[in-house]
């Protein structure tokens, strides 16, 4: 029943092993991305600014905020296993509690990347499914475990499939971190271990498609309409 967590354990993998497997990571953007001032990252409006202030194109301002999210929100395996509802796996948190905990499911993700993509002009949209093994077919009984919700955005007339949380390097399991930390733990303590760490980017999942991604990693998508 760690399906993601198995997920995100085969692609740092395939991704090791294989030099062409990536799109070339953008590493001006992420410099950039990298001087920005705490104080800015705590308002959501001022952290859009920031994030698209260079870039004339909707392409590129949807991956300035892409790499954003990946490299700063860290995927929380630990609130995905334990949700057993179906229902809330497509139910994001607020922006400002994201931002703040830094650490979310896949619609936490999603939803946040169409609202920054919204608030600097661009027209974003969220998109439920599922992600399993290419070999698997989905059932009534795995449903939740494969549910999954990514996003995705139109540059030139063409649909472009963005997916924060496979995008992002972070992992967090709070019962993991309390056992490392030998003591008695808050969720919140451990919220702030996380505030300030910046995540490698897995490039492949910003502008991908579902038969690279099948190809690459034996991962399905299954869109939900």
């Amino acid at each position: 029943m760690r399906f993601l967590r198995l997920c995100f354990f085969l692609l740092a993998l395939l991704t090791a092993g294989s030099a062409t497997a990536l799109p070339i990571l953008n590493n001006n953007m992420v410099a950039y991305i990298n001087r920005i001032s705490p104080k800015d990252e705590k308002n959501l409006n001022k952290l859009t600014r920031y994030l698209v202030k260079p870039y004339g194109s909707d392409y590129e301002k949807a991956m300035s905020i892409a790499y954003y999210l990946a490299s700063r929100v860290a995927y929380d395996d630990y609130l995905y296993q334990t949700n057993h509802s179906l229902s809330l796996k497509t139910r994001p948190k607020k922006a400002k509690a994201i931002l703040k905990n830094k650490a979310g499911i896949g619609v936490d993700f999603a939803s946040l990347f169409v609202l920054m993509c919204q608030k600097a002009g661009l027209k974003a949209y969220m998109q439920y499914g599922f992600v399993l093994p290419a070999e698997e077919r989905l059932q009534p009984h795995n449903k939740r475990e494969k549910k999954h919700v990514w996003s995705y955005f139109f540059h030139e007339g063409r649909k472009v499939y963005v997916d924060c949380a496979f995008m992002s390097g972070g992992r967090t399991s709070f019962p993991t971190f309390i056992k490392e930390q030998g003591q008695k733990q808050t969720r919140s303590n451990t919220d702030k271990m996380f505030a300030n760490k910046i995540y490698p980017i897995n490039s492949f999942y910003f502008d991908f498609d579902y038969a690279s991604e099948k190809q690459l990693y034996h991962l399905q998508r299954i869109e939900q309409n």
